[in-house]
């Protein structure tokens, strides 16, 4: 059996992705669920166009804790914001500690997309990713006004 390497401590990194024409850059914070995580400063949450909330379906606490961070993401982000939930390590499914409807439920709770995913086979990662750029590209092309210059 493989083993996985746990986030021990609040990890980040970006990228700048070209799509459709433009480039995105994501920033990404790998917080592990911890607290630590959760008390980023307000500044963090205000500045995203998207957030992806993941949970490992093996780890019942780590679904549980989508719930403390979607208190600070509604606190601090614009209420239309692009959101999208993901279910983690999809190829650990005898495991499973979580539901695919446990996710969906929760997904539809709070407007987001829900989706199974496997880091580890990249089942669903693409997919996933360039469904959130679109979401994101549609939003802002709504949001430009011809007529304010």
């Amino acid at each position: 059996m493989e083993t996985y390497v746990p986030t021990k401590e609040v990890e980040t990194f970006e990228k700048t992705f070209y799509f459709e024409g433009r480039d995105i850059k994501i920033q990404v914070w790998d917080t592990s669920g911890q607290d630590k995580g959760q008390n980023l400063s307000s500044y963090y949450y205000e500045k995203t166009n998207g957030i992806i909330l993941i949970y490992d379906i093996t780890n019942r606490e780590s679904f549980e804790n989508i719930l403390n961070y979607m208190s600070y993401v509604e606190k601090y982000t614009e209420k239309n914001g692009i959101k999208l939930l993901i279910g983690n390590k999809y190829d650990l499914d005898s495991l499973r500690k979580v539901t695919f409807e446990e996710g969906e439920k929760l997904g539809k709770k709070y407007g987001m997309p829900f989706v199974e995913t496997s880091a580890k086979n990249s089942k669903n990662i693409h997919k996933s990713v360039i469904s959130l750029f679109k979401e994101i590209k549609r939003k802002d092309e709504i949001s430009l006004d011809p007529r304010e210059e």
